[in-house]
């Protein structure tokens, strides 16, 4: 059993990821679901890739109605496709992703070679290109094997992560508390098999690449030379 006050935390992060019509079509659903939940659950996912059986709680309902009706992009933990996905998301929020400054094609040839962590980097690059238009980019754990990703107003996003106790909110300072730091080579570092372009995480005892098999660790790099490194994340 949900108390009231999850409901109320469900309810106002609604209103914040819907517009007017979009709040009234889930206040609807979600009183419809209470009343006759399988002709509800006919209604709003029939046809789709939703499997109806796995939704048998409130919790399920809110996840899987989310994911379906609201503007956000699902990912599932290591899978790929997620630079498309999220250039999809951002075109979706009336923003120009080629006005970002994000090489996309390099991204996506990456996907096939680096680790899972790649999707967090392209994540930090987004956030930073998004705030410097007034916008943040965040994701949402509802407990499943997913991170929900939206894109808002930074008032918005401010209102969210102020008010909501019941998520876990994937910003930046979320990954800055389970990575070390990030950087991306800039310039020549004499290094075979490692590019301008690649990433590298700082660990004590040098600075890894990320790739999915035979890391380099190389060490002595200027992190204060942008003509070498900057940082990311």
């Amino acid at each position: 059993m949900i108390n009231s006050t999850i409901y109320d935390e469900m309810d106002d992060f609604c209103s914040e990821i819907f517009d007017g019509e979009g709040l009234l079509k889930y206040i609807s659903a979600k009183k419809d679901f209470f009343i006759n939940p399988k002709e509800t659950l006919e209604n709003l996912f029939d046809g789709s890739e939703i499997e109806k059986d796995k939704i048998n709680t409130y919790g399920d309902f809110y996840y899987y109605y989310l994911t379906k009706y609201s503007n956000c992009y699902t990912y599932k933990f290591n899978s790929k496709g997620y630079t498309k996905s999220f250039v999809k998301l951002i075109k979706s929020n009336n923003i120009n992703p080629n006005e970002l400054n994000i090489n996309w094609k390099d991204m996506e040839k990456k996907e096939k070679y680096y680790q899972e962590g790649l999707v967090d980097i392209l994540y930090a690059m987004i956030s930073y290109e998004l705030k410097k238009i007034g916008y943040e980019i965040f994701g949402v754990n509802l407990g499943y094997e997913t991170v929900v990703y939206y894109i808002v107003e930074e008032k918005k996003f401010e209102r969210i992560s102020n008010n909501q106790k019941m998520f876990k909110i994937f910003d930046i300072s979320f990954l800055e508390s389970i990575y070390n730091e990030i950087f991306e080579i800039t310039g020549e570092l004499g290094v075979d098999r490692v590019k301008i372009g690649d990433f590298l995480e700082k660990k004590s005892d040098g600075y890894y690449t990320l790739f999915t098999k035979d890391n380099i660790v190389i060490n002595n790099i200027n992190e204060e030379n942008e003509n070498e490194v900057k940082i990311i994340l």
